[in-house]
């Protein structure tokens, strides 16, 4: 009995560290993912500038363009990180880029919201936070069972 106590905290401090890269990895890893898939809502159909057309896809995904500036403008910025490991993104389009993009994403009064960021994050949450546990847990079982 004695002996489980004493190991309790080794097995704590060493699934504390092997945990950083873990997470690192998904951070990054689904960053990207929802990342593409915005941007893959931002692909619609191409429509030329002096087009009055906007086609049957108007107000719906993948949003019609005229020309690829939203799609381009949008940013992962690392947040946070912890020694050498990420452990927080970000995804927003640039607003210097395409100033429109917050009209476009959550509509007005006039225009219907298409969300291009908030859609593939409700979309994927389930996925994202099922692969995080299984990955967690996995991790933690390795390192617990080594000591």
């Amino acid at each position: 009995m004695k002996k489980t106590i004493n190991t309790f905290p080794q097995k704590c401090a060493k699934i504390n560290k092997n945990l950083l890269p873990v997470i690192s990895e998904l951070v990054l890893y689904w960053t990207d993912h929802i990342n593409k898939e915005a941007a893959k809502n931002l692909s619609g159909p191409h429509y030329g500038k002096d087009t009055n057309y906007r086609g049957p896809m108007t107000g719906q995904m993948p949003i019609p363009r005229i020309t690829s500036m939203l799609a381009q403008s949008l940013t992962v910025q690392k947040v946070l990180k912890n020694g050498p490991y990420i452990t927080l993104t970000a995804i927003f389009p640039d607003k210097r880029r395409a100033p429109y993009a917050g009209i476009v994403h959550d509509g007005t009064r006039y225009i219907r919201p298409r969300r291009f960021l908030q859609d593939p994050i409700s979309e994927w949450k389930h996925a994202i936070l099922f692969n995080w546990e299984q990955k967690i847990l996995q991790k933690i079982r390795e390192d617990g069972q080594a000591i």
